[in-house]
């Protein structure tokens, strides 16, 4: 299967390829890479415990949550784990979210009759969701999840098939497991892999890749 990679089928000689595929396999250089990776998110979160597109530009939400689930994902891949430094990170970046949600949902009447779960709506409550049990929802903030998961769990049939796919992750880590197995099986119907949910977020959202597994 390696040979079959661009990254190693490009290589100019035998003995470039073997250097490659030595650096794929090098834990102690990926282990360095991901600590100056660390120190660099560390360096970049603001005051607030957001991050922005760039260096110096106030927090976003998105790419604060973005971050936030990155982690998460490599958590449950077994490539990383949180530790005293990241852990605060964290944290205040969680607290960051939480402000956000509440003040982005305050805009919005989340019991309007008519409301729809939103790309936002899924993606927000999926990268809080890696974090429910390390970092509990309080107050309003656990108000506002709440009711996006209600919406989701209840107005689920109105999303299309990839919104279903994330919608199921959310729902299943959210305990609400029997929702969970609907959407994976109907997101089975639509050519979704029967091991876990795969999906390219799409619709302004950017690309992530998420896993009925996760």
């Amino acid at each position: 299967m390696l040979t079959e990679t661009p990254w190693v089928r490009d290589a100019q000689n035998e003995t470039e390829q073997r250097r490659r595929i030595g650096e794929l396999f090098d834990t102690d250089r990926m282990e360095t890479e991901l600590q100056t990776a660390l120190k660099k998110l560390k360096q970049n979160q603001q005051p607030d415990g957001g991050w922005g597109w760039f260096n110096g530009l106030r927090s976003d939400m998105y790419i604060t949550r973005y971050i936030v689930s990155g982690f998460g994902k490599m958590r449950k891949m077994g490539v990383w784990q949180m530790d005293g430094e990241t852990e605060s990170m964290l944290r205040e970046a969680i607290v960051f979210l939480d402000e956000e949600m509440v003040k982005f949902y305050d805009r919005r009447d989340l019991k309007d009759k008519d409301y729809v779960p939103s790309w936002t709506d899924l993606h927000m409550t999926y990268a809080r969701s890696f974090w429910l049990d390390d970092f509990a929802l309080n107050g309003k903030a656990k108000t506002t999840y709440n009711l996006i998961v209600k919406n989701i769990r209840d107005k689920w049939t109105k999303l299309d098939a990839s919104q279903k796919g994330l919608a199921a992750v959310v729902l299943k880590r959210s305990g609400f497991e029997d929702d969970a197995k609907k959407g994976h099986r109907l997101a089975a119907r639509n050519g979704f892999d029967k091991r876990g949910i795969r999906h390219v977020l799409g619709h302004g959202q950017g690309l992530l890749l998420v896993s009925g597994t996760d």
